[in-house]
């Protein structure tokens, strides 16, 4: 008999993954819950060297599996590094919104919400938060916060979040970066200039 464990997830501004209002999940990791309707509209900001690719194609992989709508760029494979604004994007949205947006581009969710769903959930990848002052910013704006370094633990409640299968979050890990050449976080930096 397979022994069930369930895991309670109580989020503050300085653990592993931030939730809008300090909410509280309940995951139970041998079951699905089959309660919930899942959730089709997800906004992913991209951040670099934090494991936003191997995030992006999860939700990537989801939505072409359903068919969902995508922003895309007009030109190459990202948004640019100007604004997010509807000009940018190789199609303008229907009158209900795109589903999925997981290109590059720097987050604007006020013109990000213009083009989207209102239902889409807004998400991100950190490597570490800095200070608490920028995760409480980063908590006004969006829905959920994963963080790297905790990634498979994330990607469960990414899953809570969106009523999504554990088969939906499966992944093989891209661009891995290994260790020797890693570059100090600002942690480090700034440890060793008070030093």
């Amino acid at each position: 008999m397979r022994k069930t464990t369930n895991f309670t997830f109580i989020i503050f501004s300085f653990t592993f993954c931030c939730l809008k209002r300090s909410q509280t999940l309940r995951i139970n990791l041998h079951s699905e819950d089959n309660h919930c309707q899942p959730r089709n509209s997800i906004v992913l900001a991209k951040t670099h060297k934090t494991g936003g690719s191997t995030l992006g194609t999860i939700i990537a992989r989801y939505g072409y599996g359903r068919n969902l709508t995508f922003a895309l760029p007009s030109t190459g494979f990202i948004l640019g590094y100007q604004t997010f604004s509807q000009e940018i994007l190789l199609r303008q949205p229907t009158d209900e919104g795109f589903n999925v947006l997981v290109n590059h581009v720097p987050f604007h969710r006020a013109n990000m919400e213009k083009v989207m769903k209102p239902t889409d959930q807004y998400v991100t990848i950190l490597r570490e938060p800095v200070s608490l002052r920028e995760i409480k910013a980063i908590e006004e704006e969006l829905d959920l916060v994963l963080i790297a370094d905790y990634f498979d633990k994330s990607l469960l409640l990414l899953k809570k979040m969106m009523c999504w299968k554990f088969e939906d979050i499966m992944f093989i890990k891209k661009k891995q970066r290994r260790n020797v050449s890693r570059e100090p976080t600002r942690i480090e930096q700034a440890n060793a200039i008070r030093k």
